[in-house]
């Protein structure tokens, strides 16, 4: 009886740690799932320009991308940030991964002054292309204004992004989606 006992003990924290690697393991890749809660934080990155590696890298750990490394390409308009993201483990939708590129670039728009394009490259072969001058005109004034207030960027572009539709009405305006299979 007393082997049964420890054979049930160890089985339930054999069992326990497994859901733990599990559950744990389903949050790594480029994600979104928090960092709302960061917007604090990320806006004391405010007006940072891209050749500055730590403030971008900051930006990119508070925007919870995880990534195998990006590079910034300063040395000829347009400059650019290019962010080699690992693939998501747990199988983000294509919806999910529209949104949170999204969602990302527009902040990194916000914050870094004179950064032109962002592009999310994934192990997959599938990319994300975004451009400054689309991301203005979509929301209609320069997102680098929505940097200053808190309450306006909130408001004005995070609730905006919540909604699918005005993903996929982004999408829809802009290539943004490459597929290299």
């Amino acid at each position: 009886m007393e082997l049964n006992n420890k054979w049930s003990i160890r089985t339930k924290r054999i069992s326990t740690f497994l859901i733990c690697v599990f559950f744990l393991s389903s949050f790594t890749g480029c994600k979104n799932t928090e960092s709302k809660d960061n917007i604090s934080k990320l806006m004391e990155y405010n007006g940072e320009y891209i050749g500055n590696a730590s403030a971008v890298g900051n930006i990119l750990t508070l925007l919870e991308i995880t990534y195998d490394k990006f590079n910034l390409d300063t040395s000829n308009r347009p400059y650019e940030i290019q962010i080699l993201c690992t693939n998501p483990k747990g199988g983000k939708s294509n919806e999910e991964l529209k949104q949170f590129n999204l969602y990302s670039s527009t902040i990194i728009f916000s914050l870094i002054k004179n950064v032109d394009e962002i592009n999310f490259i994934y192990e997959s072969e599938l990319e994300f292309n975004f451009k400054r001058k689309e991301a203005n005109s979509f929301f209609g004034q320069k997102l680098e204004s929505f940097g200053e207030d808190k309450d306006k960027w909130e408001k004005e572009i995070l609730q905006k992004l919540d909604s699918i539709n005005i993903v996929d009405s982004y999408y829809a305006k802009y290539r943004v989606i490459n597929a290299y299979n």
